[in-house]
């Protein structure tokens, strides 16, 4: 979405699902099991008037993403806590939504 309010409109709409959002960038990380239904879903449920999906990624959570989570910042040394769990499989950034 390549304005604010279109951006802030795709973050309530995900609601929990967004798990980091970077209004800056307009880049929403969102959790998923990686199913190719539930990413499907996500986009169908996305497309509506204002709300253009520019880029898609997909990757696996790695521990600093863990951390990222738990504390809302990344680690000095750019690796996670130990013993921290991981809150989906995969994330899925939605970038210049």
């Amino acid at each position: 979405m390549a304005d604010a309010s279109a951006y802030a409109a795709a973050v309530t709409f995900l609601g929990a699902l967004a798990l980091h959002c970077e209004p800056g960038e307009h880049r929403i990380s969102v959790a998923i099991d990686g199913s190719a239904a539930q990413i499907r879903q996500i986009l169908i449920d996305l497309d509506r008037p204002g709300m253009t999906v520019d880029t898609l990624s997909l990757h696996g959570t790695s521990l600093e993403d863990v951390f990222l989570s738990l504390t809302g910042h990344r680690s000095i040394s750019g690796t996670a806590a130990r013993g921290a769990t991981v809150p989906a499989d995969r994330d899925m950034e939605i970038v210049h939504v």
